[in-house]
């Protein structure tokens, strides 16, 4: 005998007959278009089901950083309009000026890159920006960091202080929140995971502090430095 479920008869087979036994007292008999109706709603539901998960799941897949945000968040400091015009900058270390910027783009320490921008058109400097700054500061590591608020500041201190300083930052501040990493200035997976694991607002906050402490530490070894100490605190704590 094969047990029936609540409304619908069980029947039993044999003598090549089939016996149908009285419908259990649970709910009303359904009919055969009773039942096709239910099928069809099922089947509905099931699938309503399965595409909210694939849409989840898909969330859940992008859910990464992306460069259009870190570079836009970068270039409120290096170019607000992005007018991609020269601008008188500072010499960097070991470099005889006077030098220029392109966006950020010094021309004493990328001179060939400065160089091919500034004789583009106008009207084409602005994607050849961002090929510099993708090519240059953006890495598969950083596109993994599941949060763009931290991804977007890590990003923006490798511009500003080379990817080597802003990766050490980064694990400094996961140590801070009680991670052991080796604060070594190198991507893997270890400072990935980390920082994946940690809480994205309390990382931009002990990545802010860490950054912070990085500046005046700077202005302090050396006061001719100090001079641009304020504009530092201010990108760094944005």
């Amino acid at each position: 005998m094969v047990t029936g479920k609540a409304g619908i008869d069980p029947v039993m087979e044999g003598g090549g007959e089939t016996t149908r036994w009285p419908a259990r007292r649970h709910g009303p008999t359904r009919s055969a278009g009773d039942l096709q109706m239910i099928s069809r709603s099922g089947a509905r539901m099931d699938f309503t089901h399965r595409k909210k998960q694939f849409i989840g799941m898909e969330k859940e897949r992008r859910a990464v950083a992306e460069f259009p945000v870190a570079f836009q968040w970068a270039m409120q400091f290096e170019d607000p309009l992005m007018a991609c015009e020269p601008v008188p900058d500072a010499a960097p270390a070991g470099v005889a000026g006077p030098c220029h910027a392109i966006s950020g783009i010094n021309s004493g320490a990328w001179p060939a890159q400065f160089s091919a921008i500034a004789a583009l058109p106008r009207s084409e400097r602005k994607p050849a920006v961002e090929t510099f700054y993708r090519g240059r500061y953006w890495n598969a590591w950083l596109a993994q960091i599941g949060s763009d608020d931290v991804a977007k500041r890590v990003f923006d201190f490798s511009v500003n202080a080379g990817s080597g300083t802003a990766v050490k930052t980064l694990q400094q501040a996961l140590n801070a929140l009680g991670g052991s990493l080796a604060v070594d200035g190198g991507w893997g997976p270890q400072t990935l995971a980390a920082a994946n694991a940690a809480d994205a607002a309390a990382l931009v906050k002990a990545f802010i502090e860490a950054r912070v402490a990085h500046y005046q530490a700077i202005a302090a070894a050396d006061p001719a430095d100090a001079a641009y100490l304020n504009g530092w605190l201010a990108r760094a704590q944005s």
